[in-house]
């Protein structure tokens, strides 16, 4: 197993340039698992992978998909919780996404973790909804748009009124 060996740049304020591109080829050419293991230890670099997952970016999408399946289980879950907040910035791309559970993912986990009053999670969870109930693409089926759609509502009734 190789541990990152890509050089980490910063800039001027410390933070970790790395793009999805770097990412991916250290995913190809490493174990998944070993790779979310090195980012995890450079702070800023973890903070650039969660924020590009959370951005929506296709590329990004695809290596939350590959690191949501690598321990450790807190990691995981945060990769997870950002893939789950991609939805209200590129719903069609995460719905694109094949190896998450959509109950995982369209369940509203992330809203319910957050920080906000109960009608503010019902406001997020319900214009969730519907991006999701407006996505025409035609690589994404209806059967995928409608369990997440009923994935969210379950969650929707969940939060009291």
């Amino acid at each position: 197993m190789m541990l990152w060996s890509l050089p980490l740049l910063s800039n001027a304020e410390g933070v970790t340039v790395l793009s999805a591109g770097e990412v991916m080829n250290r995913i190809h050419l490493e174990d998944s698992s070993a790779v979310i293991w090195s980012l995890s230890k450079d702070p800023s670099a973890w903070r650039t992978v969660i924020g590009g997952i959370r951005s929506g970016v296709p590329e990004w999408l695809s290596i939350g998909e590959e690191l949501s399946f690598s321990s450790p289980a807190a990691l995981t879950e945060e990769v997870t919780e950002a893939i789950q907040q991609a939805l209200d910035v590129n719903p069609a791309g995460v719905l694109r996404l094949h190896k998450n559970p959509l109950e995982e993912i369209c369940g509203g986990g992330d809203i319910d973790m957050s920080d906000i009053s109960i009608d503010q999670k019902r406001r997020k969870a319900q214009r969730r909804l519907h991006k999701i109930l407006r996505i025409k693409e035609q690589d994404i089926s209806q059967a995928t748009i409608k369990n997440c759609a009923k994935s969210l509502r379950a969650y929707l009734k969940t939060i009291p009124r």
